[in-house]
């Protein structure tokens, strides 16, 4: 079942990163000019901006952890497999105008900002948010199914379980993502 689930969200990811490719394509000049996203001033603010690590910390473990909860809750439903497909496409979206954002302000080299910029905390976001969308797909599924046991449901404690590992792995990524991305991108800036 959890090889079914992950080419769902698989499938739902890619036209989600389909559509955010379009969406930039088709209101691509319109968009790009109100975010202000890859443009020549905000990195070279950036370049000589003296970040507070503690501030960007606090700032993103408010954001992770929101999403993180909503996503874990939704998986109390019948419906977290829907919820997972849709955040899944969400997430696809949102990677396809990044990427198409770089491209097409910057060429090549905002490909470059693009991936440093994610870099390190998505190769823990990234395995830790696809166990978390899986879990929530089983658990939806399984909701559907689960029996009343003297007129309450059970208590499925390894979806608690789950819930710790994925705020366990998160908060490592959250500390790369304050702490050592800024450093990083700020140090690729410098050199481009």
């Amino acid at each position: 079942m959890k090889k079914k689930n992950m080419g769902y969200l698989l499938i739902s990811f890619l036209v989600g990163v389909f559509f955010g490719v379009v969406f930039i394509n088709v209101l691509g000049n319109t968009y790009i000019e109100r975010s202000g996203l890859f443009s020549n001033y905000f990195f070279t603010q950036y370049q000589n901006l003296a970040v507070d690590c503690d501030q960007v910390f606090f700032f993103v473990c408010r954001k992770r952890i929101r999403s993180i909860a909503a996503i874990w809750l939704m998986g109390l439903t019948s419906a977290g497999i829907v919820f997972a497909m849709l955040y899944s496409g969400y997430l696809g979206y949102t990677a396809g105008i990044l990427v198409m954002t770089a491209l097409l302000r910057m060429g090549g080299r905002g490909i470059l900002v693009a991936a440093v910029s994610v870099i390190p905390q998505i190769f823990i976001y990234g395995p830790v948010m696809t166990f978390l969308l899986e879990e929530v797909c089983e658990k939806g599924q399984k909701r559907r199914n689960m029996r009343w046991v003297y007129g309450r449901r059970e208590i499925d404690w390894k979806y608690g379980t789950v819930l710790t590992i994925a705020l366990l792995f998160f908060l490592l990524g959250m500390i790369l993502e304050s702490y050592v991305s800024p450093a990083v991108l700020q140090y690729v800036l410098k050199k481009m």
